[in-house]
């Protein structure tokens, strides 16, 4: 994954491995390139982000996911009792 101009590998990196939250995000994103980077994140996931969820439901939500809000609701359904 590249890169957003200005944006330093670090700060990306952040963003994937969950230190920030994604209503704090301060630059413009495509829905797919946010929804690629989800992907990568649960890719290389050590349990973290599939502590309470299947990491094979998790990865099917994600691609199906049309919009930042779809996010949102996978992310609010993993931190919830799955009733989203």
């Amino acid at each position: 994954m590249g890169t957003h101009p200005g944006y330093t590998r670090e700060q990306m990196n952040t963003y994937r491995n969950g230190s920030i939250e994604a209503a704090n995000l301060a630059f413009p994103c495509e829905d797919a390139e946010l929804r690629d980077a989800y992907l990568d994140a649960v890719a290389h996931d050590d349990d973290v982000l599939t502590q309470f969820v299947e990491q094979s439901e998790l990865r099917q939500r994600i691609q199906e996911s049309h919009s930042f809000e779809d996010l949102i609701k996978i992310w609010q359904w993993m931190c919830t009792e799955h009733d989203i």
